[in-house]
């Protein structure tokens, strides 16, 4: 076995036991840091909003209200819509592409108040919705996989 006359030497470095090292605090700060490109982000949905047709780019109708949260405001609550999908296409800094579809309806009772495509990284868009007439009866059902059945 041959050795260099200098250097050669190998260190490991296990992060895992790094990062379980450090502080709550600083764990949670880093949380909120993230690889996606802001400027790839893309939400289209299959029905009009605010006046735009249906499969129109959304983007120029919202803004970054915070890091890594981008809301898109409402003209008027949609108070009734049959099945729908609303798209949000975001990449990461290395060019991966995370796609949501998320397929919903609203019923009478119900008004779609807001779209947060904050998460996407994480698979998640969250719609805020109200029920204006206080009817407590409702199911809210979801699903991650449009193929799949939705699940309350």
């Amino acid at each position: 076995m041959e050795t260099p006359s200098h250097g050669g030497d190998t260190l490991f470095a296990n992060t895992a036991a790094a990062y379980d090292a450090l502080s709550d605090g600083l764990r949670k700060m880093l949380a909120t840091l993230t690889g996606v490109n802001n400027a790839t982000l893309s939400i289209k949905a299959n029905f009009p909003v605010n006046g735009a047709s249906a499969g129109t780019e959304l983007v120029n109708q919202g803004s970054f209200i915070a890091p890594g949260i981008f809301a898109i405001p409402l003209q008027t609550p949609v108070s009734n819509l049959s099945t729908s999908h609303v798209t949000a296409v975001v990449a990461d800094i290395q060019g991966n592409t995370n796609v949501v579809n998320v397929r919903f309806w609203v019923d009478a009772g119900f008004h779609i108040l807001s779209l947060d495509a904050s998460a996407l990284n994480s698979q998640q868009l969250t719609v805020r919705f109200e029920n204006p007439s206080g009817s407590t009866n409702h199911i809210v059902f979801g699903t991650d996989d449009v193929s799949k059945p939705m699940s309350a």
